[in-house]
């Protein structure tokens, strides 16, 4: 529920201040008593509607377009390769790759770790 307020809270604020900016109405303060505040609101209808219409045009032109470009452009094949000016070198046979041979285990040789020679654990004091 407070998700849809806050939506429509929203479009309200942006339909506000769109109608503003485009001069579909004005705020003006008026004079009053002493003492009292007194606003003047004034409703352009015609730009409204006039607005409102151009914005329909516009889409309908759009969605139009939009139409006609829908159709998958035709393709054309591309222009053929011009083989004068590819450059090729000397052939040559490339040699066989030579195996890898792992190490037997034979080769291999296996250190024990040195031992540990760190400070000393704490140890409890003795009453």
């Amino acid at each position: 529920m407070r998700n849809l307020l806050t939506l429509v809270g929203a479009a309200v604020v942006t339909v506000v201040g769109a109608g503003w900016y485009l001069g579909w109405f004005s705020v003006h303060k008026a004079a009053s008593e002493e003492g009292k505040a007194s606003y003047n609101v004034e409703i352009n209808k015609a730009k409204i509607e006039s607005d409102l219409h151009k914005g329909g045009e516009k889409l309908h032109s759009m969605l139009e377009k939009k139409d006609s470009d829908s159709k998958p452009p035709e393709l054309t094949p591309p222009p053929p390769l011009d083989s004068s000016n590819v450059v090729t070198g000397p052939t040559r046979e490339l040699d066989p790759p030579t195996p890898f041979e792992l190490p037997s285990p034979k080769d291999i040789k296996i250190e024990p770790l040195p031992t540990y020679t760190g400070p000393e654990p704490p140890r409890p004091q003795q009453p």
